[in-house]
């Protein structure tokens, strides 16, 4: 039995908590779980029945890492094709899951930051509740064919993540002015901000409503407005519909451009105002310039985290699933997985599991204020698409972006 080495820096973010992860996304995660092992993992011929590793003594069963892999597989928001290659990657990469999260609760456990029994039972009550509480979570459970107790466990070790990346990685990281500087002077392009348009997009079963909407704009139109749709928005110009960009870039403030049947309904375009491109200053991207400087001593300390724990820590993996950990997609760059099906986000984060949300512009669908002098004021009612729901698992968001109550 001879441990295998390998550079640590090849482990890059793997099961790291969300806010390392939103900078590091996607990583080719059988190619994280393979280097994770190689740095001090031992190939046991014969570890006992059911147990697939084992963790400085803490033993990972066959059933945890099936449950793993039942409970992330419907959030992938895409049919996979149930090929031998699929198979090997997930099973490898579900169980450099497992082997992190061990080390991390373990790391808590002598920190004396172990999530308390308390904790672990509020939170399962609050995904319970989001099941309508009563036995629904159980049904649901019972239904995926998932083991209530294993996935009770893997809620655990989620609450274990989030409280490693608050208790341990995030507080010792310190972000200073000059660093502040520096970044946004080397990444001063970054921060422009282009030509935006702020316009309404109208549309009526006549043409006459459009006019008549258009006749009032951008004042006077609390009666003209019932007879029409309308969506107020901000929008880059290259972004309007195809149709619509020429017409567009020829109004002003305050203008419609001429109405057009589309669809079996008339529709127009009123432009508000245009925004020309602006710069934004080191004051206006201080929290976002701080976001990403955070996040990036964040995926440092993991790493440094990492590489001592691993190499302090006896790890026993068995012989039979070693080809399975070490398969190494073919053709797959180490930073450029994707978002796609055989390489889900790696668990542990508070927005793992959230259906991501489709890129929208802001949308205003509000009254103009009556005599407004085109200045865009508008009342924002906030219309974004609601989130699609996800499968209960404890390595995913257990709450609807839009706060809805019982999830499908």
């Amino acid at each position: 039995m001879q441990p295998l080495v390998a550079p640590a820096r090849q482990i890059e973010t793997f099961a790291q908590p969300s806010v390392v992860r939103r900078a590091a996304r996607p990583l080719c995660l059988a190619l994280v779980c393979c280097c994770c092992l190689l740095l001090t993992a031992c190939f046991e011929a014969r570890l006992p029945d059911g147990v697939v590793a084992i963790v400085n003594g803490e033993p990972i069963t066959l059933r945890r890492l099936q449950t793993l892999l039942d409970s992330r597989s419907p959030s992938l928001g895409a049919m996979r094709t149930p090929s031998l290659e699929n198979m090997r990657r997930e099973y490898g990469e579900a169980l450099g899951t497992l082997i992190i999260y061990a080390l991390v609760r373990q790391d808590l456990q002598r920190l004396q930051m172990a999530v308390s029994p308390a904790t672990l039972e509020a939170a399962f009550n609050e995904v319970k509740n989001d099941y309508g509480g009563g036995d629904g979570l159980d049904k649901y459970l019972t239904e995926e064919s998932l083991d209530p107790a294993e996935w009770r466990a893997l809620l655990l070790d989620h609450l274990s993540m989030l409280a490693f990346e608050k208790k341990v990685l995030a507080s010792g990281i310190r972000i200073s002015l000059p660093e502040l500087r520096d970044y946004y002077q080397t990444h001063e392009d970054d921060f422009q901000m282009p030509e935006t348009l702020r316009v309404c997009l109208i549309s009526a079963e006549s043409r006459k409503d459009v006019e008549g909407f258009c006749a009032v704009f951008p004042g006077g139109m609390s009666e003209a407005r019932k007879k029409v749709q309308l969506q107020c928005l901000n929008v880059r110009a290259g972004d309007l519909p195809q149709s619509w960009q020429k017409a567009a870039g020829a109004l002003k403030p305050g203008q419609c451009a001429t109405p057009r049947q589309e669809e079996g309904l008339w529709r127009g375009l009123a432009l508000i105002e245009k925004r020309p491109p602006t710069q934004m200053n080191l004051a206006e991207t201080y929290p976002l310039v701080e976001n990403v400087l955070r996040e990036q001593k964040m995926s440092e300390a993991f790493e440094s985290w990492l590489e001592k724990t691993l190499a302090a820590s006896k790890i026993k993996v068995a012989k039979d699933i070693a080809p399975d950990l070490l398969a190494v997609p073919p053709n797959r760059d180490a930073r450029q997985g994707g978002e796609g099906a055989a390489a889900p986000a790696a668990p542990g984060g508070q927005d793992d599991g959230k259906a991501l949300p489709v890129p929208h512009d802001e949308v205003y669908e509000g009254d103009i204020p009556e005599g407004g002098a085109g200045n865009g004021t508008v009342e924002n009612q906030g219309h974004a698409p609601e989130n699609g729901a996800v499968k209960a698992a404890p390595d995913q968001s257990h709450k609807r972006e839009n706060g809805s109550a019982k999830r499908r």
